[in-house]
């Protein structure tokens, strides 16, 4: 039985790394694979390794029977369905950022699957919750230890830095705000500091970043800011692997996440991560491998995030014990880098070869891989 991974292949996203790598790990484990990208018209492609690209381009043929996994958000199951209608048993693998209840549109995706996968318990609950009627499962993603590793630390450096990496048009969720309130609480131009920002987008939001910078500057009353540095280009992974070398830390003050991969690259990398003490990424932060952000709540969503998140509340991070982190990591270096040495360990159980054989073990379960006949799929 073959099955067949629809997902945004092309893409620099979450879900883009999430597809390739976990369809790489499903054939490695021995199944039949084959990749289905997903069109998005006007989306920026990245750069591929060049063993990622020679797996992706040798896996493109589709053979019959199959079941079909499809690594996206819900909204596009009902359309994916139109391209796929022989699928002996469909599968919604994806997640959602936050606690409360997922939308409508996500809940009648899903209950268009014979099963949905959810990355951790934190939010299997959110989708039963909210009306999904569909078995749900929790499949972990995964990281590639090989890929993101530890580099050479450079300890004649003049500089701390802190490194945090993610998407601008969900920078509120990131908690873009937060991080900026505590980096400048916490520092000046006095201090040998360096905050390195990592976004998406290119050239056309550095004007926006630059200004709310200068704003927030302007309400700690700095006369004198500390550094700051902005890359908005798309970077390959191996682009990216050297920016988590140059840090010395990592800082996540996010709202609500499905996974949070940017926090187990850099645990894969042995740096130190300041994140959020609430959400997903709990099924590996803990206080012993982290630094976990004390939440002080849970605030419904702003207005301009309604139509995604309209029943969802996220975590609000005290960006005053953030800054109390930031400044503990820059005044105790040696002590944070054994928080990240900790990371570490953990990162390294948390492969996608375990990802796929969890999976894999799922559907063997209920012996989805053997049928030997075309299932008659519909519903009512």
């Amino acid at each position: 039985m073959q099955i067949r991974i629809f997902g945004l292949f092309s893409l620099g996203s979450g879900y883009g790394e999430m597809a390739r790598e976990f369809s790489r790990a499903v054939s490695l484990a021995g199944q039949d694979v084959c990749n289905v990208e997903m069109q998005i018209p006007g989306a920026r492609t990245i750069q591929f390794s060049r063993k990622m690209a020679d797996f992706l381009n040798e896996h493109q043929e589709k053979r019959e029977p199959h079941i079909s996994v499809y690594c996206t958000i819900p909204a596009h199951f009902p359309r994916i369905i139109n391209d796929d209608l022989d699928a002996q048993y469909r599968i919604g693998f994806t997640m959602f950022e936050g606690r409360g209840c997922v939308n409508k549109s996500y809940v009648f995706g899903c209950n268009l699957m014979d099963e949905i996968w959810i990355p951790t318990e934190y939010n299997v609950g959110t989708f039963v919750n909210s009306g999904v009627t569909v078995p749900a499962h929790v499949v972990p993603l995964g990281i590639d230890c090989e890929e993101w590793h530890p580099g050479p630390y450079n300890f004649a450096k003049k500089e701390y830095n802190f490194f945090s990496n993610f998407s601008w048009e969900g920078r509120y969720r990131k908690g873009f705000d937060k991080l900026l309130a505590a980096y400048f609480s916490s520092f000046s131009g006095r201090d040998k500091v360096r905050l390195v920002l990592k976004t998406t987008g290119g050239g056309t939001y550095r004007n926006d970043i630059q200004r709310l910078i200068n704003l927030a500057v302007r309400a700690a009353r700095l006369k004198d800011p500390p550094c700051i540095d902005i890359y908005t280009d798309f970077y390959s992974s191996k682009d990216l692997l050297q920016f988590y070398h140059d840090a010395d830390c990592v800082v996540l003050p996010t709202r609500g996440e499905g996974w949070c991969m940017p926090a187990l690259e850099a645990m894969a990398c042995a740096i130190p991560v300041i994140v959020t003490g609430e959400g997903s990424q709990l099924a590996f932060c803990n206080i012993s491998n982290s630094l976990l952000i004390k939440n002080m709540g849970y605030e419904n969503t702003p207005d301009n995030e309604k139509q995604l998140f309209s029943e969802v509340k996220w975590a609000e991070p005290d960006h005053y014990h953030l800054a109390s982190l930031m400044r503990w990591c820059y005044q105790h270096p040696q002590e944070a880098r054994k928080i990240g040495f900790q990371g570490l360990q953990t990162a390294r159980s948390f492969s996608w070869t375990n990802s796929a054989k969890v999976a894999i073990q799922n559907l063997n379960e209920r012996d989805v891989l053997e049928w030997p006949a075309k299932k008659l799929w519909m519903h009512s």
